[in-house]
């Protein structure tokens, strides 16, 4: 190599050294300004992936969405479904032979129909594959914020119970912490295969991109509503999950 071209050479790694370095020094100095710019640009990548259709992913229907739209609400001639409907559509969902129901709502609290809410119980029950949700406080290790989220004595212990003990390689002290449990109340959520939390965390322009597939509380973990539903229908057990914090949780 000639002593031109040498030149040349060592000047292209000085100009992507001094970029990298500087984009770097941008990102420690403005994380507010610069993070949002990287996250945003992302963004319009994941878009444009999808205008593109040789590079749009493929569909896969082996989730389907059930949505109350304005066909049901004008067969029902009603706005609100109440616990009777949600018991019929459990029943007609299990008799079609769907793997799972996945319910991505807290019923906090009974209804005012004692009839309705053991319908949707039993209903629930006979299923044997439906999961509702739950809500949860997260925050990261000295990020703690003040929050005035009730919290019932059952709920807190039903999330006790039902944590899961899984093995973590590396630091977990990084991880989500989850507190403060407000559950779908507690017979509806015995009844069912289980609950996940629906919880998740915006990022710097208030955007929410991500969701922690699982978090701590307290000595065990949680997961999250689509990762307790995922282990579940690939037959994977807490106990076979690996957690490798900042990387890869491998089933």
């Amino acid at each position: 190599m000639n002593t031109s071209k040498l030149r040349t050479l060592w000047l292209v790694l000085g100009v992507a050294a001094s970029a990298w370095l500087g984009s770097h020094v941008c990102f420690w100095l403005l994380p507010n300004v610069f993070e949002t710019w990287n996250a945003q640009t992302i963004d319009q990548l994941f878009a444009l992936r999808n205008r593109i259709e040789r590079l749009r992913p493929a569909y896969d229907n082996t989730i389907v969405h059930v949505d109350l739209d304005n066909n049901t609400i004008q067969r029902l001639q009603t706005f609100y479904l109440d616990r009777s409907h949600y018991a019929q559509v459990v029943r007609n969902l299990a008799t079609i032979g769907v793997a799972a129901q996945v319910y991505d709502f807290i019923f906090a609290a009974r209804a005012k129909s004692a009839d309705e809410d053991q319908a949707f119980i039993e209903a629930t029950r006979a299923a044997g594959q439906v999961y509702f949700g739950l809500a949860l406080a997260l925050d990261r290790a000295g990020q703690a914020t003040q929050r005035q989220q009730p919290s019932r004595l059952e709920d807190q212990r039903y999330v006790e119970r039902t944590a899961w003990s899984l093995t973590v390689q590396g630091d977990a002290s990084g991880l989500y912490t989850g507190t403060d449990p407000v559950n779908t109340f507690v017979d509806l959520a015995t009844a069912a295969r289980g609950l996940g939390y629906l919880s998740s965390t915006s990022d710097r322009d208030g955007v929410l991109r991500r969701l922690p597939l699982v978090v701590r509380y307290k000595d065990a973990f949680y997961p999250s509503i689509a990762f307790r539903v995922m282990c579940d229908y690939l037959g994977v057990p807490p106990a076979r999950i690996v957690v490798v914090p900042g990387r890869h949780i491998r089933l």
